[in-house]
Formats: C-alpha cells, sequence, structure tokens
C-alpha cells in the first residue's frame, strides 16, 4: 500500500516495515466492509458477536426502542437491529454492516491504536479502489481486548452503571451520619452528668 498524495510505501511506525510485521493491528477495508488483514483479521468477528449478544438479550425481553446506549453509533444500530427483529427469528440480530465498521474504527482509534493520517493507495483497478482504514500498534493484541473491552462498557444501556454506584454509596453515608448521631448522644449524655467532685 502506498500514500495517494506522495507514491511513497507505508511504512510501519514501530520497526519501519513497508508489509505485514508484527505491529500491524488492522487493515480495514471501508468500502467493501471487511477486515483484509493484521492481527485483527483472525478475531475481527469478536466486535460483531458481542453486539448481536447484548441486543439479542433486550430484544428477547421486548425492550421498548427508547433504550439509550454509550454511543450514538451504538444507538443507530440497536434502531437498526429493532427494526429488522422478527419473533419468528428471535435467535438473529441484523446488523448494519457500515455502521458497525464505523464502530469498529473509532474503537481502535480511542483504544490507542495508530492509524495512518493520509490516504491510501490499495493498488486497485480504477473503479475498485477501497478507502482504507491502516492501524499499527506498538502491542496489537493489547489494543485489540482494550477496543473489545471498550465496547463491552459501551454496551451496558445508560444510567445502569449510575445506578449501581448508587447503591453501593448510600449505605456509606447512612452509616456515618448513624455514627456521628451516636457520638452525638454520647457526649449530651456525659455533659448531663453532675459532677463527682
Amino acid at each position: 500500500m502506498r500514500d495517494e498524495d506522495s507514491g511513497e510505501a507505508i511504512q510501519c511506525p514501530y520497526c519501519g516495515s513497508e508489509g505485514h510485521c508484527k505491529h500491524l493491528l488492522a487493515v480495514i477495508d471501508r468500502s467493501f466492509l471487511e477486515c483484509s488483514g493484521g492481527y485483527a483479521f483472525d478475531r475481527f468477528h469478536e466486535f460483531r458477536k458481542k453486539i448481536e449478544g447484548a441486543f439479542l438479550k433486550k430484544l428477547a425481553l421486548g425492550t421498548s426502542p427508547a433504550v439509550k446506549w454509550h454511543d450514538d453509533l451504538l444507538d443507530d444500530l440497536w434502531t437498526y437491529a429493532q427494526d429488522n427483529y422478527s419473533r419468528e427469528d428471535e435467535y438473529s440480530v441484523e446488523i448494519d454492516r457500515d455502521t458497525l465498521f464505523r464502530l469498529i474504527v473509532e474503537l481502535l482509534r480511542e483504544s490507542d491504536g495508530d492509524e495512518y493520517p493520509g490516504t491510501i493507495d490499495d493498488g486497485g483497478a480504477p473503479g475498485f479502489s477501497s478507502a482504507i482504514a491502516l492501524f499499527h500498534a506498538a502491542s496489537p493484541a493489547a489494543v485489540f481486548d482494550k477496543a473489545i473491552a471498550l465496547l463491552a462498557e459501551h454496551l451496558e444501556p445508560k444510567g445502569k452503571a449510575r445506578s449501581r454506584k448508587q447503591t453501593t454509596r448510600r449505605p456509606v453515608a447512612s452509616e456515618k451520619r448513624q455514627v456521628r448521631k451516636a457520638a452525638g448522644r454520647k457526649a449530651a449524655k456525659r455533659a448531663s452528668k453532675p459532677s463527682e467532685n
């Protein structure tokens, strides 16, 4: 692959290699919607699998369209999934591939994937070239795992994490109030006792 503007071969920012190397995280074809190389090639399906699992749980419960996720692209995927869901095929969920790939690219960016900043010439014939997102990383496995973990966080509907934190904080606050009240009562009793001298 070459930089479309300079014509120069694209090099790995870590080892200088012009081809496949241990730092290659993902070669994502955003035109034909596929991952054609890099560490992510063998695990790319994990993104879709995690989204399908989360959506199917909600769809099986008949969750209303009002559910909001922590990402606008997930909201778009959810709306598409709901619009195309059928009770006759309750174990299947439709995922809009274009939105899915946009989400994956964003997740890799947020997880410290090193994306090539320029426009890439993939060597395709006129009319058959693709828009490519090229990612490298010092540790591709670590970045990929981070992206999957970030997706899992985003797949928790808004408000759920907040309410969980509240349930752990409130008992602590009430216990502190009880301790302060008990200390105050003891101090009042001591002050009300007549002096023995």
